[in-house]
């Protein structure tokens, strides 16, 4: 799994907010470098599995992305 950070309230000119900060999860690396080279925001950025803690604790939500249809079903992490 491939993962990338983003924030809800990023934009061209902002990273956007602390407490907005969301990862998505990818099945592979061309995919997420792929999302990660498109995205028009300053946050959006390649993490990993380890980072996942930076961007809301031992708990957290991460959205898989899913390439066909795309939309994100949520997993939930009991622990990292």
């Amino acid at each position: 799994m491939y993962y990338a950070a983003t924030n809800a309230y990023a934009s061209e000119t902002s990273l956007g907010f602390a407490n907005t900060w969301g990862v998505i999860g990818f099945a592979t690396k061309s995919a997420r470098d792929k999302y990660v080279d498109s995205a028009k925001d300053r946050a959006t950025r390649s993490i990993t599995s380890k980072e996942i803690t930076k961007y809301g604790g031992k708990i957290g939500r991460v959205e898989l992305h899913q390439p066909v249809d795309h939309k994100a079903i949520a997993e939930y992490w009991d622990s990292l």
